[in-house]
């Protein structure tokens, strides 16, 4: 279990059930306790979707895109959006405009100026909301 602060949300593992506890980072004195195996499966996440709808702009779609790995995604694109990459990583993208990746859920790329061959049909999510076309990233 993560026991953290609930107003800051820095973890403390000398949190004790119980006893008086005030946050060294924010002085708050309330926490929360969280199961670090909360982790949902692939299955299960893919049998709880809406298939039928449009490409949820999620983390674990984001975690199982491989648009960066793709021909079309050149060098140049990885290392010009390699910190926005990164931060979208950690961050919640659901409400992104746009991310340089998972092109079947955000729309062309930003980047990428010549289509090269597409991998789309080898990647977890096409598969899994049974998309039908390919090259999401330059059409």
């Amino acid at each position: 279990m993560i026991k953290k602060c609930a107003q800051c949300g820095m973890e403390d593992p000398d949190i004790k059930e119980g006893e008086y506890w005030k946050c060294k980072y924010c002085g708050a004195t309330e926490w929360t306790c969280e199961d670090e195996n909360l982790e949902i499966s692939e299955d299960e996440y893919f049998s709880s979707i809406d298939i039928d709808g449009p490409v949820e702009k999620s983390q674990i779609n984001l975690g199982l895109c491989i648009c960066r790995q793709c021909p079309s995604y050149s060098f140049f694109c990885k290392v010009k959006e390699l910190p926005i990459n990164m931060a979208n990583l950690v961050e919640d993208i659901s409400k992104e405009h746009h991310v340089e990746s998972l092109f079947c859920a955000v729309g062309k790329s930003q980047c990428i100026e010549h289509e090269k061959i597409c991998i789309c049909s080898e990647c977890k999510v096409h598969k899994s909301y049974e998309l039908t076309e390919g090259y999401y990233c330059v059409r």
